[in-house]
């Protein structure tokens, strides 16, 4: 497989990337972001990912392997369309941005290192950017594929996993209000011109650090890309005929864990929100507002209410210190 070396050190396999910007076809880019994957677990979903493409006539598959070196000739030949790019900075945003930066099809696919999805999925996926245009994002179906049951009290806490089972055919929605039915990162469908508005807020807005890094557990830019459709005047769909398995393993259950992501959603909401509208756009709970919430998501969930009011502890606190730190740097009057 003939590569080409950057100065930054990144790989891409068997694509010319000197012209610029160019027209880009009618087609499917699936944008496959991994970093330190389960071995075992991206054979599954490189195998997936090969049959789906192998059912549309023009297809790709960008793997951006970034701040790790775990894929080899071996995995790539699992996809005649593979692409590899390889990238020093460990930012699952600054992943998918890369793979954006060269894809040459109109309707591009964001897959992780854990979802296998159907072998209809890239199908799916075009029919329904043809069939709705004025939709700009499209997630549907995500089943969760554990590797041991998860306790009956946590399942409130699934959604925060990227678990999303609606019984809903297709349901659209417009607005700057987010949704549990909006299309998360794993598996979503975005037209080209969504895509290319997130590559520029991610350039205009690094202080926002949406999407994971690392081992870290921020969230939201799934988010950031719904409510960036609604700003070009595109909305955002459920799609049931959109199906993915999401492997959990055991430790991603553990209630610790559960805890720092919910909570750390929470506070990717508060930066997210920040960076769009400014101080005026954090919504500011009281105390007495904060415990409130706790006692209405204990009365919903039970037990689960302690995990899912995490999100609510995580954006206040983070909401807190944004406001407060802009407080402190305004100038004496």
């Amino acid at each position: 497989m003939q590569t080409r070396s950057s100065s930054v050190g990144d790989v891409v396999a068997d694509r010319d990337l000197s012209n610029g910007r160019r027209d880009h076809d009618a087609g499917v880019s699936v944008i496959l972001s991994t970093f330190a994957p389960d071995l075992a677990v991206l054979r599954l979903v490189l195998s997936a990912a090969a049959v789906a493409l192998g059912r549309v006539a023009r297809s790709e598959l960008i793997i951006v392997e970034n701040g790790s070196r775990d894929v080899n000739d071996d995995l790539l030949q699992l996809v005649p369309q593979a692409h590899l790019i390889r990238l020093a900075d460990p930012s699952l945003l600054s992943a998918r941005c890369a793979g954006i930066s060269v894809a040459q099809y109109n309707v591009l696919v964001f897959l992780d290192d854990d979802t296998i999805v159907r072998p209809d999925y890239a199908l799916a996926a075009l029919d329904l950017a043809e069939t709705h245009p004025s939709i700009g994002v499209f997630g549907g179906r995500i089943l969760a594929r554990l590797e041991k049951p998860i306790a009956r009290w946590k399942k409130p806490a699934l959604p925060y996993l990227a678990v999303r089972d609606s019984e809903l055919a297709f349901k659209a929605r417009w607005g700057q209000t987010t949704h549990p039915d909006d299309p998360v990162g794993a598996g979503m469908v975005l037209r080209r011109v969504v895509a290319e508005r997130l590559a520029s807020y991610a350039v205009a807005n690094p202080e926002a650090k949406l999407g994971r890094e690392g081992d870290g557990l921020a969230g939201c830019e799934d988010s950031a890309i719904c409510l960036l459709a609604d700003d070009l005047k595109l909305g955002r769909a459920y799609a049931g005929k959109l199906e993915l398995e999401h492997v959990i393993p055991h430790w991603r259950l553990n209630t610790g864990y559960l805890i720092r992501l919910i909570r750390s959603t929470g506070a990717s909401a508060a930066r997210l929100a920040y960076s769009r509208g400014g101080v005026s756009a954090l919504r500011r709970l009281s105390l007495v507002g904060l415990a409130a919430r706790l006692v209405r998501d204990l009365v919903r969930n039970g037990p689960a209410g302690y995990l899912t009011w995490q999100w609510s502890l995580g954006y206040w606190q983070t909401a807190n210190t944004i406001a407060d730190g802009r407080v402190r740097r305004q100038p004496n009057t």
